[in-house]
């Protein structure tokens, strides 16, 4: 990812989407001690607004425009690590439209500052599970509404920042406790 004008090496400015959830809450404290300017984004859980945080936090519809808009016009990041979403398959299945709109914000990528990189945590879920392992050049089928809007995301990104992302495909998260409550 190519980077805004910053001192070489030095902090940047990072927006992180979905803070309020396992690797959220993991990666915006990890960027914090690691010296870099945090802003923190969370969707609905409330539980995560109600802790004290040592950098500022957002609630964010990542559907909605105007919201997108405005977050990313009032903290001008450097780059955008994007890990909100409907995670919960049978939830997407269950809502496909409300899944397609926060899992595939193409506000996020209009809205995204002049030379600032976005790094998107997509799954494992865009194959189909008949062949592992995988590679990033194995043959993708979602199988479900989960993996369809990931992967829709993926290739919103590939079209409009050719240069200017990174996305990720994880499997399962594990590791340690979170400081805060998460689902």
């Amino acid at each position: 990812l190519e980077r805004r004008p910053a001192p070489r090496g030095g902090p940047m400015k990072v927006l992180v989407t979905g803070a309020s959830g396992y690797l959220g809450q993991h990666l915006v404290l990890a960027l914090h001690a690691a010296g870099h300017e945090v802003h923190a984004a969370f969707g609905t859980f409330q539980p995560f607004a109600a802790h004290a945080h040592p950098f500022p936090i957002y609630a964010l519809d990542t559907s909605s425009i105007p919201a997108v808009h405005k977050l990313l016009t009032t903290t001008s990041p450097d780059v955008v690590v994007h890990c909100a979403a409907i995670s919960s398959p049978a939830a997407c299945e269950r809502d496909a439209d409300r899944a397609r709109s926060v899992n595939c914000p193409a506000a996020l990528i209009e809205a995204l500052p002049a030379g600032a990189g976005l790094i998107f945590f997509s799954t494992d879920q865009v194959y189909d599970g008949r062949s592992p392992p995988y590679t990033e050049v194995s043959q993708v089928d979602p199988v479900n509404v989960y993996g369809q809007t990931k992967l829709a995301f993926e290739a919103l990104l590939r079209a409009r920042l050719p240069d200017r992302h990174v996305s990720l495909r994880s499997s399962l998260i594990v590791g340690g406790s979170t400081p805060g409550e998460c689902r």
